[in-house]
């Protein structure tokens, strides 16, 4: 078994696509149906002159009014599209999950997910975690897998919530729940809704929210008098962090580049026409360009957002702070390694625990063995020892093979267990555990 294992890891080169496949950084956008009956779409928006995708040979008319747009976290060809059933000659048209691919900037294939209906007239937010496409919809908050499958509702919002967008990071969803608060969900417990942050109550409201780079959340508002703002708050403290007022009548979507840190906010530049715009270092660097019809409310940049699928269960150390989980360098056959990387308290014992996904076992609460709150998510049978550095780092590296096909699509699960001889009776705390998904 644990030469299997090994063979496991050195198939790592192949478990993520390295950045930059077909047109790294593309701005896609999405517009809904104008009141005329004019039909949204699609565009390729970083140029002064956008480019629609249009799926040859389709009558998938979804495509023509998707609400809000996601990147697969693994391929920047594939992304994913909830729809809006705007009304059309009176009737109400069916509300979608869809799946779509995206080469050589053409989309060259829609698949619908959901093969059951959706009680929603609109998905505002979708977002993929795992096996399953997350939706924030107008009424409930629920999945479908990626695969395709029955819809299901996870939680039904309760009436005060007029939601206006959904992001995450991994181990929390974050949401405009009114179009003047933020609020915090538990993915362990996702009736848990904390209140994070709030914008004065007046005539701005919030459009719709993303994660940046660093794991804060962004947030385009818009203003009946003809303002926009771009507003960064801290993920936990919900402490206002940056703004920056907008050349656009209303803002509607915005996405960070993970490669070069530029953000894209698309937006109104006239009663009739949207355009995008770049900003750096929290100052316009470019536009507003595109001319683009339609309200756009979602934009994505088409590359992959992260290495690999973080779920949230772990717990806090010594230091009060949950041990961080990441990754050291960049998968690909060219590299020499890949590490997973701990930041906790320094100069600590701690553990690298890796296994093979089993879907029949789940994490595990410690609480019985004195650690409440720390979930072990991992079947380990390979744990390596480490010790934190002066500054509280440790990697446990991965070595590339060159012919790991024989692996592709087996998952594996790893968690770090770190010495915390006050957090608990048990004296240990728990990262955050992440799956690894082989692909060829």
């Amino acid at each position: 078994m644990h030469r299997v294992f090994a063979g496991l890891l050195a198939a790592l080169c192949v478990s993520l696509p390295a950045h930059g496949q077909d047109n790294p950084g593309d701005i896609v956008v999405s517009g809904v149906r104008t009141d005329n009956g004019t039909p949204g779409g699609l565009w390729l928006a970083d140029t002064a002159a956008p480019q629609p995708l249009t799926l040859i040979g389709s009558t998938l008319s979804p495509l023509d009014n998707a609400a809000s747009l996601a990147i697969d976290p693994f391929d920047p060809t594939r992304f994913y599209a909830g729809t809006y059933s705007r009304r059309l000659g009176g009737e109400l048209t069916p509300t979608y999950l869809l799946r779509l691919e995206l080469r050589g900037g053409a989309l060259r294939k829609a698949d619908v997910l959901n093969y059951s209906e959706m009680d929603e007239d609109i998905v505002l937010a979708v977002v993929p975690l795992g096996e399953h496409l997350y939706y924030l919809g107008r009424h409930s908050v629920g999945r479908v897998p990626l695969s395709g499958g029955k819809v299901e509702q996870l939680v039904e919002l309760p009436d005060w919530v007029e939601p206006r967008g959904m992001a995450s990071d991994g181990r929390y969803l974050y949401a405009a729940a009114t179009p003047f608060s933020l609020v915090t969900i538990d993915l362990v417990d996702l009736r848990t809704l904390k209140p994070l942050a709030s914008i004065p109550r007046g005539s701005e409201e919030i459009q719709n929210v993303a994660m940046d780079n660093e794991g804060h959340l962004l947030v385009v508002t818009a203003n009946p008098s003809g303002n926009a703002r771009l507003l960064r708050y801290h993920h936990t403290s919900g402490v206002l962090l940056n703004q920056l007022v907008l050349p656009l009548i209303g803002a509607r979507a915005v996405a960070q580049d993970p490669e070069n840190g530029l953000i894209h906010v698309v937006g109104a530049t006239a009663p009739s026409t949207s355009g995008v715009l770049t900003i750096a270092d929290w100052k316009v660097a470019r536009g507003p360009v595109g001319n683009l019809p339609n309200a756009l409310p979602a934009l994505v940049i088409q590359r992959p957002r992260h290495a690999f699928f973080q779920r949230g269960l772990g717990c806090k150390a010594d230091d009060g702070k949950v041990p961080s989980i990441g990754t050291v360098g960049r998968p690909g056959q060219r590299a020499p390694y890949f590490g997973v990387t701990v930041a906790t308290t320094p100069n600590s014992p701690v553990l690298f625990c890796a296994g093979i996904e089993d879907t029949n076992v789940g994490p595990f609460d410690l609480k019985i063995i004195g650690a409440p709150g720390c979930w072990l998510a991992v079947d380990p049978f390979v744990i390596a020892f480490h010790r934190t550095d002066a500054r509280g780092a440790a990697i446990q590296y991965l070595p590339h093979a060159a012919t790991p096909t024989q692996y592709n699509g087996i998952r594996l699960n790893a968690q770090w267990v770190v010495g915390a001889s006050t957090a608990n009776l048990l004296g240990a705390a728990l990262s955050d555990a992440v799956r690894i998904t082989i692909r060829d």
